[in-house]
Order: structure tokens, then C-alpha cells, then sequence
């Protein structure tokens, strides 16, 4: 029997519309296990109960919880800032993808009761890290909070999993993106140093994901199995937000790599998170900088996307979750 691959998935699912296809690939992948999946940034309840809509509608019994709000020092709104936004019928605003429906009880995650203070959801990750150590990848997809939280509770717990994969960064092309940009200061964590085995899925081969008018329409339409079903509903639901965007694939393409990691081209470099001034957010390819201008700075040895073969991508993409053949 082939082993499986062990994925805890943090996420901030709810406004790009790529999170949630990302959840679908993993659920139509026969080759991973889902240890768990767990949010972050403003909302995350909603974002948790959108996740368990998706997983358990689609018959599958992954524990989800929600993660935390604010930024690891500067406090976040949790119903306010979301990028287009729409008003809930409790007055109050929520994600894009937000629907009353998501308020049901069967969808509360599993640390409902502690509201947007996501302890349990950095605990599950810490545990989860020791319990299946090089059996486990952990993918972070969102801002990343939850796992500046991990390395200030423990420092040395991400170094227990196969890897750490995010989706964030650009390291080829300078550019805030908006993983880094939510909570610059976990970032500036993230890439201190403190995970040995960080790898970096970035802006400039994600890009390249984004969907053809007809690749999108093959999603907007598709009727089939439940959870892929939700997901193309929920594209509907981002287009129509959105003026009819079309959707790129940054997530969906982080997940992949966790699959098939001969899907991108990775090089080896020395990454900095600029936090003052008009480059703040910045992740900077600090290699080939002279070692004395790199004395006392925080940076990571890291591996970084280069390359992606698009056409291969895709197509494997739309087969799983869509059923293309």
C-alpha cells in the first residue's frame, strides 16, 4: 500500500477563491491525508466554518479549527478590511465568500468556543509536528501568524515535520505580497532562520496560474462530486464579487508541489522580510550580499519556485478536481 502524504494545511480561506480550490485538490488527491487544516486572519471562525462546509459536505471528517486573527503585535479587525467585503445579515462585515448558511452549528470548527484567540490551532500544529514528524508537510497558504505562534511557543517544533511549504513571497521580482503583507512581523519570524526546512512558493511563478476565460468556465459549471461541487459554487461566487476576475492559482499550485515537487524548478537562496520603510513586506534575495551586510540580520536559507511547467499544471489540476479528462 502507498504511503500517504501527511499535509496540515493552514489557510485563510474566505477571499481569494484559490484557498478553497486548494482544499479541493487535496481532497481529490488520493495520495494525501489530510492531518488537519486550520485558519488565520481576521474572521476565522467564518473561515473555519467555510472549510467544514467544504470537507464535510464532501464526506470527509478532518478536524478544523480556527486560528487567529490579529497579527502576532498589531491587532487585526476581525469584522473589517477583507478584500470585497459584503455586509452579513448580523450588520456586520465578512469575507467574499461568506454565506449565511456558513453559520449553521454542524459547521463550527472544533475550538468554536475560543472565538478568535486560536491557541488550540497553534497547539494542533505543534502536536501534530511531533506526532508525525517527517511524515508530515506543513503548507501555510494565508498570512502567517499561526506560525510565528508556533515558533514562539516552540521554536524548534516545524523542524520536526518533512518540510515547511508556504505560499508567499516573491523572490525573483520585487513585490509585497499579500501573505507576507498581512503580518509582516510573523513573517519576518518565518524567515529568521528558525525553520531549517522552509520552502517558497512565490508570486513569481504564480502568476502564471492564472485562468484561461475557458479554464475558469469548466469550473463555474461543473456538477459532480459534492465538495468540488461547493468549490465551483463559491467560484461563482468570487467572479461575481470580483467584476468577473478571473481566478489565478497560487494556492492550488503550493499544493501540488506538496505532490509532485518536480512541478517547479526550486534554487536555493538566503531570503530577508524588509519591515521599515517603503519596501516593507518585501521578501529580499539577500545571497549574494556581502557577508559583513548580513552580520546580526534575520534571514533563512531557503528553497524558492524559479520555474513551473503551467501546461502540466493545469491540466492535472482540472482531471483531479474536475473531472477533465
Amino acid at each position: 500500500m502507498e504511503e500517504k502524504i501527511r499535509i496540515l494545511l493552514d489557510t485563510d480561506a474566505g477571499d481569494d477563491i484559490d484557498d478553497a480550490l486548494a482544499i479541493a485538490l487535496g481532497l481529490s488527491s488520493k495520495e494525501v491525508e489530510f492531518v488537519g487544516i486550520t485558519t488565520v486572519f481576521k474572521n476565522t471562525e467564518d473561515r473555519a466554518r467555510l472549510v467544514k462546509k467544504l470537507v464535510s459536505d464532501g464526506g470527509f471528517d478532518i478536524p478544523v479549527y480556527a486560528g487567529y486573527c490579529g497579527g502576532i503585535k498589531v491587532p487585526t479587525d476581525a469584522y473589517n478590511g477583507f478584500p470585497n467585503q459584503i455586509k452579513g445579515n448580523d450588520g456586520k462585515f465578512h469575507m467574499c465568500q461568506f454565506t449565511e448558511d456558513l453559520l449553521l452549528p454542524k459547521y463550527a470548527p472544533v475550538n468554536a468556543e475560543e472565538g478568535f484567540e486560536g491557541a488550540s490551532a497553534v497547539d494542533f500544529i505543534i502536536e501534530s509536528c511531533y506526532k508525525y514528524g517527517k511524515e508530515l508537510i506543513v503548507l501555510a497558504i494565508g498570512p502567517f501568524t499561526n506560525i510565528a505562534k508556533v515558533i514562539e511557543k516552540d521554536p524548534d517544533a516545524l523542524n520536526h515535520a518533512k518540510k515547511v511549504v508556504i505560499m508567499g513571497g516573491a523572490f525573483f521580482t520585487t513585490f509585497p505580497e499579500w501573505n507576507v503583507l498581512c503580518d509582516v512581523d510573523a513573517s519576518d519570524l518565518l524567515f529568521s532562520g528558525a525553520v531549517k526546512n522552509l520552502e517558497c512558493v512565490g508570486l513569481d511563478v504564480t502568476w502564471q496560474t492564472k485562468l484561461r476565460p475557458e479554464e475558469a468556465e469548466i469550473m463555474r459549471n461543473y456538477k459532480g462530486k459534492a465538495y468540488s461541487e461547493y468549490a465551483s459554487k463559491l467560484v461563482r461566487i468570487w467572479m461575481e464579487r470580483n467584476k468577473g476576475a478571473m481566478p489565478t492559482l497560487h494556492d492550488p499550485l503550493a499544493f501540488f508541489y506538496c505532490i509532485c515537487p518536480d512541478i517547479l524548478e526550486m534554487e536555493d537562496m538566503c531570503v530577508k522580510v524588509a519591515t521599515q520603510g517603503e519596501a516593507r513586506g518585501v521578501t529580499l534575495n539577500v545571497s549574494k550580499w556581502e557577508a559583513f551586510h548580513r552580520r546580526g540580520m534575520h534571514s533563512a536559507q531557503v528553497k524558492a519556485a524559479k520555474k513551473v511547467d503551467r501546461e502540466r499544471f493545469l491540466k492535472e489540476y482540472l482531471k483531479r478536481v474536475f473531472d477533465c479528462k
